[in-house]
């Protein structure tokens, strides 16, 4: 995500190319700040480089600019410790025009409270702005430049919203050109003809440039983890193409958990490492944007026909190992994860299968398309 430098967000269903999470909102480009000021802010934040692990869109980014949520009552956390929304008693705010409400973030949509009542909500949120303190740097500014309803691309009937979200600051003029998402990386075309040229198959119904904005998880981006307890008073952010935001649409964060398709923490943590190829289970991913992969666990069954086995899965990472994602482009690949890790996993029996035997979830290399 460019946030403001901000605010990140971010898994692939077919082909892990932009996961959002301890890192991939980008796929992107590049990680490199595009002024002095917010150099400054990145730097404090931890901001990571394009060669690092961490900037990969295929490998789940959460704090690409050193954190993914934002708290609505302007506290900190363990995750963004120099990061909140700027706050007015006690209380993060929406503005439109002259007028100020409360922020409120429920069922995945952004809303302005009055009084206790709703006030600002759907069309009328656009150019609506809120308030966004970074480190020790000057205040930041996201706004609303687009609204659009979405649905939920699995389970039973359900829609969210996406927006377009830019960013400003005192140093810039606020002319909606700064969106806090980079476009991600998609490595196959879309089918032809399409309805939408903004569509891709990979981005589950967004488009390029939006952003989900959800409450209630809590991520762990330096151990690659999920939280069991819904919290209410935390924001996600998910960019377009990236992890976190193909969590959510997946149904496997908490706020779109709905009662039919309840996923436990272990699931979706399952999830979160086998999109990371966070093999060992301990915060640390093997792979790059635009690797194909497809799995199954769930809601989710594999969209690409599985070729070869790659792993079977946990919420501690992978019970077993068979070929590596990045085993074609990195022949080392399996010293690397021995020298990380302390050891490899061991073989998967029954490599032959693309069944769970046990896991939770299960991944394989497609067939070439």
């Amino acid at each position: 995500m460019n946030i403001p430098k901000s605010l990140l967000s971010a898994v692939s269903v077919v082909s892990l190319v932009s996961l959002v999470f301890v890192a991939t909102i980008a796929s992107l480009a590049a990680c490199v700040p595009e002024d002095a000021e917010l150099g400054t802010v990145s730097a404090a934040l931890g901001e990571c480089d394009e060669s690092s692990w961490g900037c990969s869109s295929n490998s789940p980014e959460v704090d690409h600019y050193g954190f993914h949520e934002l708290n609505v009552y302007g506290a900190g956390g363990p995750n963004s410790p120099l990061a909140g929304f700027v706050t007015v008693n006690g209380r993060a705010k929406i503005y439109k025009g002259t007028k100020v409400y409360d922020l409120v973030v429920k069922d995945s949509r952004i809303r302005g409270y009055s009084a206790g009542r709703l006030a600002l909500y759907g069309d009328a949120l656009v150019g609506a702005e809120m308030r966004v303190k970074i480190g020790r740097a000057a205040d930041y500014v996201i706004r609303i430049e687009g609204y659009r309803p979405l649905r939920l691309p699995y389970g039973t009937y359900a829609t969210i919203e996406a927006y377009q979200l830019s960013w400003y600051s005192s140093v810039y003029e606020p002319n909606g050109k700064r969106n806090i998402c980079k476009a991600p990386v998609v490595v196959t075309p879309p089918p032809s003809p399409t309805p939408d040229p903004e569509l891709h198959p990979e981005l589950l119904n967004m488009r390029s440039g939006e952003t989900l904005v959800f409450e209630g998880d809590r991520f762990d981006s330096d151990n690659l983890t999920t939280s069991d307890a819904y919290d209410s008073s935390w924001v996600n952010f998910g960019c377009a193409g990236h992890t976190l935001a193909k969590m959510h649409l997946m149904r496997h964060t908490l706020s779109a958990n709905a009662t039919a398709h309840a996923i436990t923490w272990q699931d979706r943590q399952a999830t979160l490492k086998l999109l990371a190829a966070d093999y060992c289970g301990i915060g640390r991913p093997f792979t790059e944007a635009g690797v194909p992969l497809t799995w199954q666990g769930d809601v989710v069954t594999y969209r690409s026909a599985p070729m070869v086995l790659e792993a079977r899965w946990t919420e501690n990472g992978a019970t077993c190992l068979n070929v590596p994602r990045l085993a074609a482009s990195q022949p080392d690949i399996l010293s690397r994860i021995a020298t990380v890790c302390g050891s490899v996993p061991p073989a998967c029996p029954n490599a032959g299968s693309f069944g769970f035997e046990g896991a939770l979830r299960v991944s394989a290399l497609p067939e070439p398309q």
